[in-house]
């Protein structure tokens, strides 16, 4: 009898690890933190919705599992750690996803602001910081289509009369090389390779990376 009992309790503990696993799977946690407006660093667990929601609103799980939904006003930075496909190993290892409070000229969603202060997740840092956007195209029931530009962020550039240039500025496919001319002609090496086959908007993201160094 003792034995049925030690079973049953063992069946039960893996039945609940098994469900709480499959849960999360299903709600898209992942272990991350949130900065607070006061610079407070809270722990716990960030849900990933999509990428327009997680532009707007972050879905935040504390220690204790309870929900908190904040807003660009309340917070200033969030990340989580997500599994990615390492190209070389081809094995999943984790990788931090970073959003920071970012104020743009243009809203994810048509709600009749122009201005409208977001969360955009970065891509690279350095000479430029580059971030992801997206915009919502097509929305039906279990069927979604979202637009993918960037928003490109000068870091330490300057200007012919030595003034740092600031501000984010949008890219998508019709305005790539106008920016590529403005910000990065000094870089004759990526200059030359701009609209070869491995060079165009599509790896928009690998050009800064190379020209972050």
């Amino acid at each position: 009898m003792k034995k049925l009992y030690t079973l049953l309790a063992l069946f039960i503990f893996i039945s609940t690890s098994l469900s709480a696993t499959e849960t999360k799977k299903k709600k898209n946690l992942f272990e991350g933190f949130v900065i607070t407006s006061t610079g407070d660093s809270l722990l716990g667990e960030i849900q990933f919705v999509n990428p327009v929601y997680n532009e707007l609103k972050v879905r935040f799980y504390n220690k204790k599992g309870k929900r908190t939904i904040f807003k660009p006003r309340d917070i200033v930075e969030y990340a989580f750690k997500s599994p990615n496909l390492d190209a070389k190993t081809n094995r999943k290892v984790l990788k931090w996803v970073h959003y920071f409070r970012k104020r743009i000229d243009v809203a994810p969603l048509e709600n009749g602001f122009n201005i409208e202060t977001i969360f955009l997740q970065r891509v690279t840092s350095g000479k430029i910081n580059l971030y992801n956007y997206y915009t919502l195209a097509v929305s039906k029931i279990n069927h979604r289509v979202y637009n993918h530009e960037y928003f490109v962020e000068p870091g330490g550039l300057q200007n012919d009369n030595d003034e740092k240039i600031s501000g984010l500025v949008p890219v998508n496919r019709n305005n790539f090389r106008a920016y590529y001319k403005e910000f990065l002609e000094e870089n004759d090496d990526l200059a030359k390779k701009i609209g070869d086959e491995r060079y165009g908007y599509k790896h928009f993201a690998k050009i800064i990376r190379l020209h972050n160094g």
